[in-house]
């Protein structure tokens, strides 16, 4: 999650690794914490970039997305 998570803009990696209340927290409270610094606006990908090698979307996927959205492949 820190090398390829996208994280909020106030996220300070630095300050969260010196922080030792995060070593004494249950799982469950762990896990709340992380997904609440995840950039929710990060979560999805655009249409027009599913076909960019980089993203890995499989063909099924993309086929499907152009079901819903009603796009024609070109």
């Amino acid at each position: 999650m820190a090398k390829n998570a996208f994280l909020k803009f106030w996220f300070d990696k630095n300050e969260f690794e010196k922080d030792e209340n995060f070593r004494s927290l249950d799982l469950d409270q762990r896990k709340e914490l992380l997904i609440s610094i995840l950039d929710e606006n990060q979560l999805f990908l655009n249409h027009a970039d599913m076909r960019d090698s980089r993203y890995h979307v499989s063909e099924e996927e993309m086929n499907l997305t152009d079901l819903f959205y009603g796009a024609k492949n070109d």
